[in-house]
């Protein structure tokens, strides 16, 4: 069989009565002006040990880490001069140290060792973004500044997706008890032509106004819980209020059960949560709820009482008052969101 060529169809003659419209458009995407650095850009890795357990902290264990190099803060201010970012494996700083550098610190009961060595320098001018090499670490030096402005200016941020949210402004919808909470995700990159810009946009995360436990204490069965929490996420309201997936419920084990804490002590879970923030567990009676470590396995024990439900179930989905109550918050018009997102750059 023959094969025909294929005809594409003709773009349509303009009519004599078209005339052109000029549609001003803006964007959320950003261009960054990179103020040259004097000093090379040094980049650090970070390997912390665990003393007690004489074992390496992993990589992916990042709230961990985290929280050991907060503690680690006022050493690496010493060190640094106050000069230096850090995210999950690395720290950048113009401090140029050849040699290793290491701190102890003790968090909360348990020694830990950080190493710190100098792998790479870099610097933001327009080569580096060309080179595959160092592009990368170039942007995400430049992620690792905004997240810092971000936090500066009293955003949190939740899971670990770049989304960040003010927690001291939400959106209470008292009839149907939610609250919304409103920020921002960013994102550095690299467009056509080298050009490095920033995206910048609207956020939006939906909390129930009471805790889990209120819940547990209105539903009729062991069962109506776990079809309740399994699957579901939750954000601590305590410390860098993490958000945990529920994998069970364990109605044996309360507050008042023993936990292992620093390797080997054992206390009971309430005393835990004010020895290590200060927090007095009003109903020891609760169960817990069960988050397992995709990684490790490791089961993390919640308090009901401490922890949000996120996001809607199906009932709530199907009342169209409160999705239209809670689309005014987070499904914003156009320009109400660019609005939102410009407000960033107030100071």
């Amino acid at each position: 069989m023959e094969s025909q060529a294929l005809t594409l169809p003709q773009r349509p003659k303009l009519s004599s009565s078209f005339k052109e419209k000029t549609i001003n458009l803006e964007s959320n995407i950003f261009s960054l002006s990179i103020a040259p650095t004097q000093l090379p850009i040094c980049l650090y890795d970070i390997k912390i040990f665990d003393d007690d357990r004489n074992e390496q902290i992993p990589s992916d264990a990042r709230i961990q880490r985290q929280n050991i190099i907060r503690e680690a803060s006022a050493k690496l201010k010493q060190i640094f001069k106050n000069n230096f970012w850090y995210s999950g494996e690395q720290l950048w700083s113009t401090n140029n140290f050849k040699e290793p550098k290491t701190i102890e610190v003790e968090f909360p009961r348990i020694h830990y060792t950080i190493i710190l060595t100098k792998v790479k320098e870099m610097d933001l001018k327009p080569e580096t973004f060309k080179n595959y090499k160092l592009a990368p670490l170039a942007y995400q030096y430049l992620n690792v500044l905004i997240r810092r402005f971000l936090r500066e200016k009293g955003f949190q941020e939740w899971g670990m997706n770049s989304k960040y949210y003010d927690m001291n402004q939400s959106y209470h919808i008292e009839q149907f008890g939610l609250d919304v909470y409103t920020g921002f995700k960013t994102s550095c990159q690299g467009y056509q032509g080298y050009n490095v810009k920033a995206l910048i946009d609207f956020s939006s995360k939906i909390l129930r106004s009471d805790s889990a436990l209120a819940y547990i204490q209105e539903a009729r069965s062991n069962e109506e819980i776990e079809n309740l929490f399994i699957g579901k996420s939750v954000v601590a309201s305590y410390g860098n209020y993490r958000m945990w997936r529920i994998d069970g419920v364990d109605f044996k084990r309360s507050p008042r059960s023993l936990v292992t804490v620093n390797g080997n002590q054992k206390m009971k879970l309430a005393d835990y949560y004010v020895d290590r923030y200060g927090i007095k567990i009003q109903n020891l009676n609760q169960p817990l709820l069960v988050s397992i470590d995709r990684r490790t396995r490791k089961e993390m024990l919640l308090v009901p009482e401490l922890v949000q439900i996120t996001g809607l179930d199906e009932k709530m989905r199907r009342n169209f008052r409160l999705m239209s109550e809670v689309a005014k918050h987070t499904r914003l018009e156009p320009k109400r969101r660019m609005q939102q997102i410009q407000s960033l750059n107030k100071p």
